[in-house]
């Protein structure tokens, strides 16, 4: 967004080149042509430059995101349980920005903090033995077989003849 100064002397550049907007924008750097077009018709219409439109509200007040971390810091630290009984805000991801903004460091982290490894007694993965337990060899597919084959078989210098 543009101050009003920027925008008034946009305008008399684009006045000065003989309302060119591919050279005023060549000159100054900004704004795009039809921005400098829309900025110079208002000001006829109007007889001034004025301020830039004035953005919208928010759409949560600072009262309702209050409310809502606190009711997350004293009902359990869960963000599904706040979102639900508060009605908003639908993304978990808002909630959690208000949580850091107004009480920072009370957010309840899942899995390993950042710059940490996740410890292998945390829950079973895949890579780890205990997975495996009990299910046997890995099966692979007919098609998986074959192509390791036929990878063996090149590696050995056994070309099918």
């Amino acid at each position: 967004m543009y101050s009003t100064e920027q925008r008034k002397l946009a305008i008399e550049t684009y006045i000065k080149f003989d309302l060119s907007a591919a050279d005023t924008v060549a000159e100054l750097g900004y704004p795009a042509r039809q921005s400098l077009r829309a900025w110079y018709k208002d000001c006829l219409e109007h007889g001034e430059v004025r301020h830039p439109k004035r953005q919208r509200d928010p759409k949560f007040t600072l009262g309702m995101r209050q409310a809502a971390v606190d009711y997350y810091l004293v009902h359990g630290k869960s963000l599904v349980r706040t979102m639900r009984r508060m009605g908003y805000p639908a993304s978990g991801e808002y909630l959690c920005d208000w949580i850091d903004e107004l009480a920072p460091g009370q957010r309840k982290y899942r899995g390993p903090t950042q710059g940490e490894n996740p410890s292998p007694s945390r829950g079973r993965c895949r890579s780890s033995p205990s997975w495996r337990r009990g299910r046997g060899p890995l099966r692979r597919s007919p098609r998986a077989r074959r192509v390791e084959d036929d990878a063996l078989r090149l590696a050995k210098g056994d070309y099918g003849r």
